[in-house]
């Protein structure tokens, strides 16, 4: 399959109304404070989809992808997303970046456009992000990485032997707190992350 869907539902009748076609593995949902259009995360397509709620159709495709200049590189696999109050800033969390995509939202009468303004480092894979006033609180899933633990096995018949082994699935995740950055912290921090 080429691409994801999000399914439109009577509220009433709990009826399929329509498939809007998205990305691949959409992943996350959020709409604007004026509830006029709902972004959808598309997780292996390295973008969001823009869905105006009137026309129920996609207006727009933002590519977030931290080297996805032309679709040559997919693998940062945004993940979750936040919007400041004033809809003017749009946080979108690139598990595979170890960022989050900073998103300069422009609505003028005619349309709305969007800029990436840069990337700001986080922990391991970042998956969840929430805008608290001037605050970036962001749930980094493999924060320490694979641990090491003991394994007791059997060793022959009779003894038992431990051995410390590491597991990909024994993670610590992490929570971080991160200050929303000025233009110029920004444009370091992007530095940071491409480097």
């Amino acid at each position: 399959m080429s691409q994801g869907s999000v399914t439109l539902l009577d509220a009433s009748t709990g009826m399929v109304k329509k498939q809007i076609p998205v990305g691949l593995h959409p992943n996350a949902i959020l709409s604007d404070p004026d509830k006029n259009y709902i972004y959808v995360v598309n997780g292996n397509s390295d973008n969001i989809s823009v869905i105006d709620v009137i026309t129920d159709e996609v207006t727009d495709t933002i590519a977030v992808g931290l080297f996805d200049t032309h679709r040559a590189y997919i693998g940062s696999t945004p993940n979750a997303l936040a919007m400041t109050e004033d809809g003017k800033t749009l946080f979108v969390t690139n598990g595979m970046d170890n960022a989050v995509c900073v998103i300069d939202r422009h609505k003028d009468a005619l349309q709305l456009s969007y800029e990436i303004k840069g990337y700001i480092p986080t922990e391991a894979y970042p998956s969840g992000i929430v805008v608290h006033q001037n605050t970036l609180i962001v749930t980094n899933l493999e924060s320490t990485g694979a641990r090491a633990f003991d394994l007791v096995k059997a060793h022959h018949r009779d003894t038992v032997k431990t051995v410390k082994v590491y597991n990909a699935h024994h993670q610590l995740a992490s929570i971080s707190f991160i200050p929303v950055p000025s233009e110029d912290q920004l444009k370091t921090h992007t530095a940071n992350v491409k480097n």
